[in-house]
């Protein structure tokens, strides 16, 4: 109740960012700890005239601001930013004072969140919500399962289904029914569609289903029937998503060689991934861990220089690297791991500020994987990372054992 009338705050828009009350306030807590501390490095930095490191400093008091709900003290913070940027010392110089005060304003308009000194809503674990959806085999690797979505009693079906429980997988069998394929999408990872209907409205109908559904829950799409079949299905609109199409005869070596390959896709997918964060804002990193930390092994460095003894040890799934950062900037970075680590490809995606989009994808080479906006909230941050190893998923299983593109 007593955040709902602190100044300068947007309560709502904090929580939204964060995405629960609970993180709200723990990364709250976070700003409110430090603002003593860049307060004063952001004045020794102006009295020094170190122009670089007092933008890198603004810029990520802005980031952070923002994250809060502290939306005019993050407006401000970019446009002094933004003067230090175009040399407008003078108009910094003026302009810094009051940013200052209002900054350190918050020191005792937030002090009610550290009565006790430490996180106000430390992490708990969160128990897992039941599963609502129609029961499936429990203890079942579902990364060595194929869901069997059929009309009738085919043949494919059958032969697949045989030699499927020949091979070690599990094989669950289900009519070509919305409902029926809504209530077992929790049945496999893998999902075979045996279209076999003279209405092609059903066939695009079940197509776009499993479409959306696959793409949602990272599985692997494929087809499997007669020519013509196939050829109604491959027009519907969910089509995009398909990894492979069996014609009739299915050839069982291919079939069993690429769901080996597929479930091998699947259970590294759903292995828990490192992320290796990379910025030169304690809190910021502080809250990105926080965020994280539930669904992957986060790792947590302020230098281009820690990064790279982090990566001399472990290589990371993905790296989130901060666009400005002194001494060594993001692309400096980046272009010493693309060209130190050219075997392990980690994938990067830039952190950047509103503006910085353009400048981004203008280096020739050594691009990165994508950029997201180092204001954005927790919600947003995990739907980016969950799609990006999602797509990565899709793309892999385009691409037979053997490495090559399947058209």
């Amino acid at each position: 109740m007593w955040l709902k009338i602190v100044p300068g705050i947007d309560l709502v828009a904090g929580v939204l960012n964060c995405g629960s009350a609970e993180d709200y306030l723990d990364a709250l807590y976070i700003f409110y700890s430090s603002i003593e501390e860049k307060a004063e490095e952001l004045a020794g930095f102006l009295e020094e005239e170190e122009w670089t490191m007092y933008a890198l400093r603004v810029h990520s008091l802005k980031s952070m601001a923002r994250i809060i709900g502290a939306k005019k003290l993050g407006e401000t913070a970019a446009f002094l930013e933004e003067a230090a940027g175009n040399e407008q010392y003078e108009l910094v110089k003026k302009r810094n004072p009051n940013f200052l005060r209002s900054f350190r304003s918050l020191i005792g308009s937030l002090s009610p969140i550290a009565a006790n000194g430490e996180l106000p809503h430390p992490p708990e674990e969160k128990p897992e919500e039941p599963v609502k959806e129609a029961p499936v085999r429990e203890n079942v690797d579902h990364s060595h399962s194929v869901l069997c979505i059929h009309n009738g009693d085919s043949v494919v079906k059958k032969g697949l289904e045989n030699h499927l429980t020949t091979a070690g997988f599990e094989f669950v069998s289900i009519p070509d029914e919305p409902d029926r394929i809504i209530a077992y999408r929790n049945g496999a990872d893998i999902v075979v569609y045996c279209p076999m209907t003279n209405e092609k409205s059903h066939t695009a109908l079940t197509m776009n289903l499993l479409a959306e559904i696959c793409q949602d829950d990272a599985k692997i799409f494929c087809l499997a029937g007669d020519a013509d079949e196939l050829e109604k299905a491959m027009s519907a609109s969910g089509s995009h998503r398909i990894s492979r199409r069996y014609e009739r005869p299915v050839d069982i070596g291919l079939f069993i060689r690429d769901m080996r390959y597929f479930s091998a896709l699947e259970e590294d997918y759903h292995r828990r991934k490192t992320i290796f964060v990379v910025d030169d804002d304690p809190g910021f990193l502080t809250v990105t861990s926080h965020w994280l930390s539930d669904e992957y092994h986060v790792s947590c460095f302020q230098s281009g220089d820690e990064a790279i003894k982090g990566l001399n040890t472990v290589t990371p799934d993905l790296i989130l690297l901060d666009y400005e950062m002194p001494d060594m900037d993001g692309f400096t970075l980046m272009k010493n791991i693309r060209t130190n680590f050219p075997d392990t490809k980690i994938p990067i995606i830039f952190l950047t500020g509103k503006n910085d989009r353009e400048l981004v994808f203008q280096v020739p080479e050594y691009k990165p994987d994508g950029y997201l906006l180092k204001t954005s909230g927790k919600d947003t941050l995990l739907d980016v990372i969950r799609r990006f190893f999602t797509e990565t998923l899709f793309k892999q299983s385009l691409c037979d054992s053997q490495g090559t593109v399947t058209k």
